[in-house]
């Protein structure tokens, strides 16, 4: 290897910088635990010899490496967001994030989370089906970081999630302050999963006592077909008079107003349709609906500053906290 191509050793970049090749490792781990002028002077001694550390090699002398796994039930609407808002704020601390897509399966799901495992990820941030709790709690005590985002609280774990119960009722309330329907269809995830559980819990509790509608749920919307079957009962629900639809996922939202379309612009003027949104889903479709809008930029950030805490606080025995996502509902 001629001098020109030979690469720069840490050792060299210690010497330029006048401090001990530790501060120099300290510094590529955190740079916020050297202090100010010492780390000023090695990013300067970095910059000038061109160092590249190998982060490889570091992070199996620690036993981990500079990568974060994230695991999501999709890579569209929501988590499209939430995924480029964790890869930017970890960009930012020299970390890389490999994003999995489990469609919702949770043998998907679990062969994924193994699979990052075996990489040494830092740590994990996981958007469950509802149906791997036990797998999720092992895998969180095996010492890995785990953040939940939109998903259910495990005891060992950092949750990011709106508070879907609450969310179920207020727009139950909104759907009954608009006129009952004779019927709500609900459109929802797997029937066992806590987030699922919530939802129905919150409509169940805001018609209590009123002039309440047939409810339809439909589970496993996600599930090849399952959403176009709920869509075609909508529709003939709707063909016989006013129906109510709610919709637990901005996709389930979007979709069941494009299938309506699809089928008779007329339909839509018959169901009242609410549900959890996008900030730009009313204007994606051309439509004002009643909704209540997550913003995925602010789950994604606050779970990858919730892990990132968990990473480089690696000894602290803080027990895990709740990060409630804000929704803002698009009536008020």
């Amino acid at each position: 290897m001629t001098q020109e191509n030979r690469k720069a050793t840490i050792r060299e970049v210690a010497q330029l910088a006048e401090v001990s090749v530790s501060s120099v490792s300290r510094y590529l781990a955190d740079p916020g635990s050297v202090r100010a002028y010492a780390a000023y002077r090695i990013r300067e001694a970095i910059q000038q010899l061109g160092y590249e550390p190998n982060t490889f090699a570091r992070g199996l002398r620690q036993g981990r490496g500079r990568t974060v796994g994230m695991v999501v039930p999709d890579l569209e609407f929501f988590y499209a967001k939430a995924c480029r808002a964790v890869g930017d704020y970890f960009y930012e601390r020299g970390y890389a994030v490999f994003v999995c897509s489990s469609d919702g399966d949770p043998a998907k799901e679990q062969f994924c989370v193994r699979q990052l495992q075996s990489q040494r990820v830092a740590g994990l941030i996981v958007s469950s089906s509802g149906l791997n709790p036990v797998f999720l709690e092992q895998q969180a005590r095996q010492g890995v970081p785990l953040v939940l985002l939109d998903g259910e609280s495990l005891p060992p774990c950092d949750l990011v999630c709106a508070d879907y119960e609450q969310a179920a009722r207020r727009l139950t309330a909104r759907l009954l302050a608009t006129g009952a329907p004779a019927g709500l269809h609900l459109l929802l995830g797997e029937e066992a999963a806590a987030r699922t559980q919530l939802c129905e819990a919150g409509v169940r509790a805001a018609l209590v006592g009123a002039d309440s509608p047939t409810v339809y749920p439909h589970y496993g919307c996600r599930r090849e077909g399952r959403l176009p079957a709920a869509v075609e009962q909508i529709a003939r629900d709707a063909a016989a008079g006013r129906t109510g639809v709610m919709a637990f996922e901005p996709e389930f939202l979007e979709q069941t107003v494009i299938q309506l379309n699809r089928r008779d612009t007329a339909l839509l003027s018959r169901v009242a349709l609410t549900g959890m949104a996008m900030p730009n889903t009313c204007d994606k479709l051309g439509t004002d609906l009643d909704c209540l809008v997550q913003d995925a930029a602010w789950a994604g950030v606050t779970a990858a500053q919730a892990l990132y805490h968990r990473i480089t606080e690696q000894q602290t025995q803080e027990p895990p906290r709740t990060y409630p996502v804000p929704v803002r509902a698009s009536w008020e």
